[in-house]
């Protein structure tokens, strides 16, 4: 993930969430270390990069105004290595292997399933809809973020990855 002045990447081996100034005018900064298989998404916006641990089925933020790392959800099914973004106020992620797509406020108020599918591969999100690519049955769907019926966008051959 990236955004004007920094990259953000997560380092499954080592545990590790980082940035480094695209320019490359400063070292690597480690924000987050001693998390549990940091390889299920990451996403990052003006005050927080977010992050889930499949090792744990946790959901995190690093704030950057305090520099506190920050549990927002925790015990969520298998994450399954799969795509996170941000909208509204919400991080929103995808687990394969649960079948699901889920959100929690930034704040960390309680997770909340969305919705379930065969086998979700990415996920992208708007101020209206979210958006995922479903592997299980080849297909684009999309659902308002406010409620309301899930629709079929697109068949696909090989549905993966989305970008918001």
């Amino acid at each position: 993930t990236t955004t004007s002045t920094y990259v953000y990447w997560t380092d499954v081996a080592a545990g590790t969430v980082s940035r480094r100034r695209v320019d490359l005018s400063a070292a690597t900064e480690t924000l987050a270390s001693g998390q549990n298989k940091p390889n299920a998404g990451i996403a990052v916006d003006g005050a927080a990069v977010y992050w889930a641990n499949d090792g744990d089925g946790s959901i995190k933020r690093y704030v950057f105004a305090t520099a506190a790392i920050q549990p927002l959800a925790s015990g969520q099914p298998s994450l399954g290595g799969q795509q996170m973004t941000l909208s509204n106020g919400f991080v929103y992620w995808c687990s394969a292997t649960a079948q699901q797509i889920n959100r929690v406020p930034v704040t960390g108020t309680g997770a909340q399933l969305l919705i379930s599918v065969q086998q979700p591969m990415g996920i992208a999100a708007d101020a209206v809809n979210i958006y995922w690519t479903d592997a299980g049955i080849a297909q684009m769907g999309e659902k308002p973020i406010a409620g309301g019926s899930t629709q079929t966008l697109y068949g696909l051959t090989a549905p993966g990855a989305l970008a918001d």
